[in-house]
């Protein structure tokens, strides 16, 4: 071991005394230390940053009992602007999708959960169809090829299997949306960035998914989020003066369309009424860096969406609570459906109006002689 490599570790280990009961029994204080003092060594930018911010960022990696090694784990640099003007480095922790998906199998509700990158020699297929969802994924053992996407799967202790595809364009559209674009993990750890981002679409269709996502968003600063002043408050220094220079310190490089695009698709793939109305919220909060159009569009399609979803669910708990053909209230029962398609077919959208259309037609010569 390097005299450098022993001295960080001498540090760390008196500097993080209280991390030792914030790790879980599996992690310890030894290995975790180790993983820390390799990872600085290694890296110039954190052995310049922020000392502060190094331990604020490994007592939250304690916390949710990772180790930073770079698979579970990773300190990753950002530069941030100060109150006045200069920019320095500091370390902020980044859980890594191998720990995201740790803490996830731990949750007690995911029998199975993974993600993986996909090459264009490699296998591959997802489809849904009325049984749910499938995904078939066999990987080549010989050349690869170039990387086609990524996917996340999970299958729930109820026997539920649900996934999500993103193909390479969809994991660029992430990339540049991330004020670490151009570096730190999206250049040194693409992959799994990658696998990550297809993780994250996943956990917003997972049961009690708040604290993975709170995980899978750590550490990951989009192009809409504002600077963040992290100069230390000076001794006699007043709240005022703090928050004006906060205020003074705005965000760089917005680019609307790239944020209007990462809500569509967010929009599209919900699933739940109330995780749409979620999705309006987050728009409402960067409703002046969108500007009116391409707020009003959003608004209207989150909105839009959430009003699909619960007609939706009616039309379907309608026709599941239909009594058995030819039963006295059957026919009466079976037109009341069709009423009710019709007065929501604003609402369902032509796709699935003509879909629930053809349902009907089928089941009505049972009901209706």
């Amino acid at each position: 071991m390097s005299n450098m490599l022993i001295d960080i570790k001498a540090n760390l280990d008196r500097e993080l005394v209280p991390v030792q009961s914030l790790l879980p029994a599996h992690v310890s204080f030894e290995r975790f230390t180790n993983a820390a003092a390799v990872a600085i060594a290694n890296s110039e930018d954190l052995r310049i940053a922020d000392g502060q911010s190094i331990i604020n960022s490994l007592v939250a990696c304690a916390k949710d009992g990772l180790v930073p090694d770079g698979r579970e784990a990773a300190l990753v640099i950002f530069k941030k602007k100060a109150a006045n003007g200069d920019w320095m480095k500091v370390a902020q922790y980044m859980p890594m999708i191998d720990g995201v998906l740790k803490r996830a199998r731990q949750s007690g509700e995911i029998s199975v959960i993974a993600t993986r990158v996909v090459y264009e020699n490699d296998t591959f297929r997802v489809w849904l169809d009325d049984e749910g969802e499938h995904v078939l994924y066999e990987p080549s053992l010989g050349d690869r090829g170039a990387m086609r996407g990524a996917f996340a799967y999970a299958k729930m202790k109820t026997g539920e299997l649900q996934y999500e595809w993103l193909n390479i364009d969809d994991i660029n559209k992430v990339r540049a949306a991330s004020k670490s674009s151009d570096k730190g993990p999206w250049v040194d750890w693409y992959e799994s960035m990658a696998r990550k981002s297809a993780a994250h679409r996943l956990c917003r269709r997972l049961p009690n998914n708040s604290e993975i996502m709170e995980m899978l968003e750590r550490g990951t600063e989009m192009v809409w989020q504002k600077e963040k002043d992290i100069t230390p408050p000076v001794s006699g220094a007043s709240l005022t003066g703090q928050r004006d220079g906060q205020d003074a310190a705005q965000s760089e490089g917005f680019d609307a369309e790239i944020i209007a695009e990462e809500f569509r698709q967010q929009i599209d793939s919900v699933e739940i009424a109330e995780d749409a109305k979620a999705i309006g919220s987050r728009i409402d909060v960067v409703k002046n860096e969108l500007g009116a159009n391409l707020y009003t569009e959003l608004k209207n399609k989150a909105l839009g969406r959430f009003h699909q979803i619960n007609a939706n669910n009616k039309i379907k708990n309608l026709i599941n609570e239909l009594p058995k053909p030819g039963s006295e209230e059957a026919s009466a029962a079976f037109a009341d459906v069709e009423k009710k398609l019709e007065f929501l077919r604003p609402r369902l959208g032509d796709v699935l109006y003509q879909a629930y259309c053809i349902n009907l037609r089928d089941m009505k010569p049972e009901y209706i002689g």
